[in-house]
């Protein structure tokens, strides 16, 4: 018993590691053409499919003086995820 809680332990502090590790490279907001750029798609695509699928100033925020659009992570991961398996059906 005291072998596997010894064992949790060290995967638990690899996993914590990791978390730190990873939030220093990832930004936890991205711009259109930086995810456009990674799924492959048209800045403008990607923009349509914000504004007709998600909630401005909620879901992403857009800059008033700048005109760019700024996305959580939380956002681009569901909009990635979703051009993905679109991607995918389409191979099919």
């Amino acid at each position: 018993d005291k072998k596997i809680l010894e064992e949790l332990e060290r995967l638990r502090k690899i996993a914590t590691d990791t978390n730190v590790l990873v939030s220093l490279f990832v930004p936890s907001m991205l711009n259109v053409s930086t995810l456009a750029k990674s799924l492959n798609r048209d800045p403008k695509t990607i923009r349509v499919h914000l504004e007709g699928n998600f909630v401005k100033d909620r879901d992403y925020f857009q800059s008033v003086e700048r005109g760019k659009i700024d996305i959580p992570l939380k956002t681009a991961l569901e909009v990635a995820n979703y051009y993905r398996a679109k991607g995918i059906k389409n191979a099919k």
